[in-house]
């Protein structure tokens, strides 16, 4: 069965909903390489909404960063 999650967010504080996507779609990256690849086709306005909005991009490396490090703390 697919899952599908719709969360308004306003892209400067998009890290709720970006926790809220971890939390309903749970990942394991401890001792994994992670690859996070936004979409960026062309140089572009805002407005056009056809590439992934930076804030959205910070929030989900500082989140997987989140998780690694809280993951090896435990380890050491």
């Amino acid at each position: 069965m697919h899952h599908v999650m719709i969360q308004p967010a306003i892209h400067d504080r998009c890290r709720k909903a970006v926790d809220l996507a971890f939390e309903l779609f749970p990942i394991q990256i401890f001792n994994k390489k992670v690859l996070i690849k936004p979409n960026v086709l062309r140089a572009s306005e805002a407005k056009e909404h056809i590439e992934t909005n930076p804030s959205l991009l910070r929030a989900v490396v500082e989140k997987v960063e989140g998780m690694r490090s809280a993951r090896e703390k435990r380890w050491h």
